[in-house]
């Protein structure tokens, strides 16, 4: 977000206070970091007409196998299934809808 961070500050947006200060040639802006990412192999997918975004089943098997190897959501700091405070459900439904916006038809 550093391409855009002193248009944050100049508006006053609260997105300011969290905005990364490092530019980037493709700012890809997202929910979530892992939404980003997603959205970055949903278009390759597109792109390419390959299936390369993993499913929404996986995505949740992943969150719950992070969590029984020790790891906690960044945002609420517990030991729990979710990622930046958002339940592993609306994680695994946004794979969904990455799914649904990669097809090539």
């Amino acid at each position: 977000m550093g391409n855009v961070r002193a248009r944050l500050l100049r508006r006053r947006s609260p997105l300011a206070r969290v905005a990364s200060v490092v530019r980037v040639d493709h700012l890809v802006a997202a929910g979530t970091s892992n939404w980003g990412a997603y959205g970055v192999v949903a278009a390759l997918s597109r792109l390419t007409g390959l299936e390369l975004l993993h499913d929404p089943a996986l995505e949740s098997r992943v969150i719950d196998a992070c969590v029984a190897a020790g790891a906690f959501d960044g945002v609420t700091r517990r030991r729990e299934p979710t990622v930046d405070g958002l339940a592993a459900d609306v994680h695994a439904e946004i794979v969904h809808l990455l799914h649904l916006a990669a097809r090539c038809e």
